[in-house]
C-alpha cells in the first residue's frame, strides 16, 4: 500500500482508509467548496493510471461513489462511468446512506436474518432444542454483531 498511499498523499485535501484490498478515498467539503470534488476526482483518476501502469485493474463494478451531505448540493462533475450512489457498502455490509442514516443497513439485515430463521425453522423438528438454539446464535447473532 505504500506506492499507493504516496500517491494518494499527493493530492492535499484527499485523505484515505485501507482494509486488505479495499481503498477509501474521502474529502471534506463545505457547500460553498463543491468545486473539492474535482481533486478527488483527480486522485482517482490517478489511482486508475497508476493501477494500469502496474499491471493491475480496478474493478469498477465494485467501485461506489457517495456523496454525503445537504441535498441541495449538486456535485459539478461526474465520476467517469461511476454514478453516484445512494448507499454504499463497507466490508461488504449496507454501510450508510447519503444522509447518515442505517435505513438500508437495517432493512438489509433484517430480510438476511428473516431469511436465515425460515431456513432453520425446517431444522427445527429434526434437531434438539439446545442444538436450535446454537445454530440460531451462530446465524443470527453472528450477523447481528458483524462490524460492531
Amino acid at each position: 500500500m505504500l506506492p499507493l498511499g504516496q500517491l494518494i498523499s499527493r493530492f492535499n485535501c484527499v485523505c484515505y482508509h485501507c482494509y486488505a484490498d479495499d481503498t477509501q478515498l474521502y474529502i471534506s467539503f463545505k457547500p460553498h467548496q463543491v468545486d473539492r470534488l474535482t481533486i478527488l476526482y483527480d486522485c482517482f483518476t490517478a489511482i486508475k493510471e497508476w493501477m494500469a501502469n502496474n499491471f493491475l485493474q480496478l474493478n469498477c463494478e465494485k467501485t461506489e461513489v457517495l456523496l454525503i451531505g445537504l441535498e441541495t448540493i449538486t456535485p459539478p462533475i461526474l465520476f467517469g462511468s461511476l454514478p453516484i450512489k445512494s448507499c454504499c457498502r463497507n466490508l461488504e455490509i449496507i454501510l450508510f446512506d447519503q444522509h447518515l442514516n442505517f435505513e438500508q443497513h437495517v432493512k438489509s439485515l433484517s430480510r438476511n436474518c428473516f431469511y436465515q430463521l425460515r431456513n432453520i425453522s425446517k431444522l427445527r423438528s429434526f434437531v434438539p432444542y439446545s442444538v436450535s438454539e446454537t445454530i440460531i446464535h451462530a446465524f443470527i447473532s453472528s450477523r447481528l454483531d458483524y462490524c460492531n
